[in-house]
C-alpha cells in the first residue's frame, strides 16, 4: 500500500496538469505540447486551436493572463491567436519552455513575464518537406505548375513573407531590432534560448522577476 500510494503521488501531479487548456482564477493556461486528457489533439498548436481559444476566453471573461508552454507548431495559427490577445489587452506568461510559434504568441501580452525556470526558444520558419510534397499535389493543375521545380519560387515567396511578418510582429511589439535579427538567423532545426537578461533587455519581457503563478501551477 505504502509503494502504491507513493506512485499515485509521484504521477498524479503530470496527470493533473495534462489538460490542453485550463483555467484557474484570472489565468487562462495552454499547453501547446499537451494532447488532452482525450487525447485528442495533437501536440503543437494547429489552426484548431484559434476557435478552442476563443472559446475559452468566451466562457471566462474573468481571465486576464494567457499562461503559455509547449513547442509551437503552426506559423499563422500563432500569428491569430496573437490578435485575438492583443486585442483583449491580456497579460501573457512563458512557462516551462515556449518555443518557436508559443514565442511568438507570448510577445501580444500586455505584460510579459517568465514562470520560474522557464525557457523562451526562437528559431527562423521552417519548411516541412512531407507538408509541402501535399501540397503541390493538390494544388499543381490549378496553378499551373509542371514540376516542383516550378513550385520554388512559390515557395522561396512564401517563406520570405512569413519572415518579413515575424520581423514586423516583433518590431510592433517593441522588441529590439538587434534581439530580432539574432531570432531569425537560428536555423528551424536549431533553438535559441536567451538569457532573462537579454530578454528584458530587448523588451521581449517587461519584467525581470518570476510571474507569481497559483500554487499548484508554480
Amino acid at each position: 500500500m505504502p509503494l502504491v500510494f507513493l506512485a499515485f503521488l509521484f504521477f498524479f501531479p503530470t496527470f493533473a496538469i495534462a489538460e490542453r487548456y485550463r483555467v484557474v482564477g484570472e489565468y487562462l493556461f495552454f499547453d501547446m505540447g499537451s494532447v488532452g486528457s482525450e487525447m485528442n489533439f495533437p501536440a503543437e498548436l494547429t489552426r484548431a486551436d484559434v476557435e478552442e481559444f476563443s472559446l475559452t476566453l468566451m466562457d471566462n471573461p474573468s481571465v486576464n493572463t494567457v499562461v503559455l508552454s509547449g513547442p509551437g507548431g503552426e506559423g499563422r495559427a500563432g500569428f491569430l491567436l496573437a490578435e485575438k490577445i492583443m486585442n483583449m489587452n491580456l497579460n501573457t506568461v512563458a512557462r516551462e519552455k515556449c518555443a518557436s510559434a508559443c514565442a511568438i504568441v507570448f510577445l501580444a501580452g500586455n505584460t510579459r513575464i517568465l514562470g520560474k525556470d522557464a525557457k523562451l526558444g526562437w528559431h527562423r520558419p521552417s519548411v516541412y518537406i512531407e507538408d509541402e510534397k501535399k501540397y503541390f499535389e493538390a494544388m499543381k493543375d490549378k496553378k499551373g505548375w509542371q514540376n516542383e521545380f516550378d513550385y520554388v519560387p512559390f515557395v522561396y515567396d512564401v517563406s520570405y513573407r512569413d519572415a518579413l511578418e515575424t520581423i514586423g510582429f516583433m518590431i510592433s511589439r517593441g522588441v529590439d531590432i538587434q534581439f530580432i535579427l539574432r531570432s531569425q538567423s537560428e536555423a528551424p532545426t536549431d533553438l535559441w534560448i536567451p538569457t532573462r537578461q537579454e530578454l528584458f533587455k530587448a523588451n521581449v519581457i517587461t519584467s525581470i522577476e518570476d510571474a507569481q503563478l497559483p500554487l499548484q501551477d508554480r
